[in-house]
C-alpha cells in the first residue's frame, strides 16, 4: 500500500532534506474549499515543505492561511475531539511549520490552538505510546519562551525525544545518558510500522555520525564507556594469523580464553589515557570477603570491571554477580575511593539478541555506570 503523503513528508523531515515542492498557488486554493480531510493534509504536507527546505514567502502566506482555517474550524465531536487531532504526525508537522515561519505572532496562534484540545488529546490517546509523546511535545516546539523543554519519555520511546532534541530542534545539547538509551530502543527494533520506523532510522543517523571524541584532559565516565564500546572496531587488526606473516616468526592468534585476557585488553586501551590508572588493588574486608578490583581511575572515582561471559552462563547470573561486585566495592569502609562501577563484558558466546535487555537491566543497580558489553569477533 502507497504511503500517505503526509507520512512521506515525516520521513523526509526525520532522515533526509525535503526537495522544494512548487505549487503552493494550488496548495493556498485548496484551503478554500470544503473538504475537511483534504485541507487538513495540505496543511501538515506544506508545515513539512517550510519545516526541511529553504524559506518561500509563499509557503508562508499559505501556511498562514492555513492556520487560519484549521483555527476557524471545528474540532470536538461529542465529549472528545476530532480524528485529526489525535494525528501526531500531522501535530508535528504543523509546530515544525510554525517554528520554521519565525512569526512570534503566528507561533502565539498555533500555540493558542494547541492549547485548546492537545491536553485533552494525549490524556485519551489510546494509540501507541510513540505517538503519544510526540502529541506531549508539541506544545513545547511551539512555546515562544527561550528553549525547548521536551517532556520526559520512557525508555520505549528514547529515539523519539533524541530525534526531536537532535535532528529537528537542536543538533546540540543531546545528553548522552539520552543517546544512550536511543541506541538501546534502536537494538531492539522489530516489526515496527513506517512511521515507527522513521523515528528508529532518524535516531540511528544522529548517534551514528557522533564524532567518537575523548577529552584526554578531563574524560568523563561516559567518554571512557563510549570509548570501550568501540573496542570491536579495533579488534579488526587483532593478530589471528593461519599461517606466519614473515619468514622468521610463527602464525599467531591472540585468543582471548579467560578473564584476564579481558583486563590486559582494557590495560592496554586505558593505561596511555589515565595516568593513575591501578589494577587489581584489594579493597578494604567487608567482613570474612576481600573484594579486589580489576581495574581502578581514581581521579574519576571508577573500577573498570573486566567479565567473560562463557557459552552456558546465563546473563541473569551475570548481574547477579557485578550487582554483588558493587555492593561490596562500594560498602562503608571503602573510603569514597570508587563511587562508579563500569562493567566490560566480552561475551564469548555472541548471544548479541540478548545485549540491550542485560545493559537495560544495569541501569536499576544502584553504582552501575554505563555499562558495556561485546561479542567475540568472528574468526
Amino acid at each position: 500500500m502507497r504511503a500517505h503523503p503526509t507520512v512521506l513528508h515525516f520521513e523526509r523531515a526525520v532522515v533526509i532534506e525535503l526537495s522544494h515542492v512548487d505549487h503552493c498557488d494550488v496548495w493556498c486554493a485548496v484551503f478554500h474549499q470544503d473538504h475537511f480531510p483534504t485541507c487538513n493534509d495540505v496543511v501538515c504536507q506544506l508545515s513539512y515543505a517550510l519545516a526541511t527546505t529553504a524559506r518561500d514567502d509563499a509557503r508562508r502566506r499559505a501556511f498562514a492561511d492555513g492556520v487560519d482555517w484549521l483555527a476557524g474550524r471545528k474540532l470536538s465531536s461529542g465529549d472528545s475531539h476530532v480524528a485529526f487531532c489525535f494525528d501526531a504526525i500531522a501535530m508535528l508537522g504543523i509546530a515544525l511549520g510554525a517554528r520554521a515561519v519565525d512569526d512570534i505572532a503566528l507561533t502565539e496562534r498555533v500555540s493558542n490552538w494547541f492549547e485548546t484540545f492537545i491536553a485533552d488529546v494525549v490524556s485519551k490517546h489510546a494509540g501507541p505510546s510513540w505517538a503519544r509523546y510526540l502529541l506531549a511535545s508539541v506544545p513545547a516546539l511551539v512555546s515562544v519562551s527561550t528553549g525547548v523543554a521536551l517532556p520526559d519519555v520512557d525508555d520505549d520511546d528514547a529515539d523519539v525525544k533524541l530525534v526531536l532534541q537532535s535532528s529537528i530542534v537542536s543538533n546540540a545539547g543531546v545528553d548522552t545518558a539520552l543517546q544512550n538509551r536511543a541506541r538501546r530502543r534502536v537494538k531492539r527494533t522489530e516489526n515496527e510500522d513506517a512511521e515507527r520506523a522513521v523515528l528508529l532510522l532518524g535516531a540511528l543517523d544522529f548517534v551514528s555520525n557522533l564524532p567518537v571524541t575523548v577529552d584526554l584532559q578531563r574524560p568523563s565516565i561516559a567518554q571512557v564507556s563510549q570509548m570501550l564500546a568501540r573496542a570491536p572496531a579495533a579488534l579488526r587488526r587483532w593478530t589471528w594469523e593461519d599461517a606466519p606473516k614473515t619468514r622468521n616468526s610463527d602464525a599467531m592468534k591472540w585468543d582471548v580464553q579467560h578473564e584476564y585476557c579481558v583486563q590486559n585488553l582494557l590495560y592496554a586501551i586505558l593505561a596511555p589515557i589515565f595516568t593513575d590508572l591501578v589494577d587489581e588493588e584489594w579493597m578494604p574486608p567487608v567482613g570474612q570477603k576481600n573484594p579486589r578490583i580489576d581495574i581502578g581511575i581514581p581521579s574519576l572515582n571508577l573500577i573498570v570491571e573486566a567479565k567473560f561471559l562463557r557459552p552456558g552462563v546465563s546473563f541473569a547470573s551475570l548481574i547477579g554477580e557485578l550487582a554483588e561486585d558493587a555492593s561490596l566495592y562500594r560498602a562503608r569502609g571503602s573510603g569514597g575511593r570508587y563511587l562508579h562501577v563500569l562493567p566490560f563484558v566480552w561475551d564469548d558466546s555472541r548471544r548479541t539478541e540478548e545485549h540491550a535487555k542485560f545493559l537495560q537491566g544495569h541501569e536499576q543497580i544502584e553504582g552501575i555506570a554505563h555499562p558495556v558489553v561485546i561479542a567475540r569477533p568472528s574468526t
